[in-house]
């Protein structure tokens, strides 16, 4: 996870895993996902994050935790995360 005040990776004693991104675009596997995704949902993935992937291995984990912002403001209709 990110540091707040620093911006630097640090480490989530929540999680212990291996990770990486994958975006369309970066090889025609991503891009078959993608397109299952949304013919499967019946989603638009123009604006979706990039693909997660993840590798636990050997006496990785992932305990439950809260995603949250620090504060949270309803901004026109919408929820504002600042």
């Amino acid at each position: 996870m990110h540091d707040q005040a620093t911006g630097e990776l640090v480490y989530a004693n929540y999680r212990i895993s291996k990770s990486a991104w994958l975006r369309d675009g970066d090889h025609e596997v991503v891009d078959r996902v993608g397109k299952r995704i949304s013919t499967v949902t019946g989603l638009n993935l123009q604006t979706a994050e990039e693909l997660q992937i993840v590798n636990y291995g050997l006496g990785g984990h992932y305990e439950p935790h809260f995603d949250f912002a620090r504060v949270s403001l309803y901004y026109f209709g919408w929820l504002r995360n600042e």
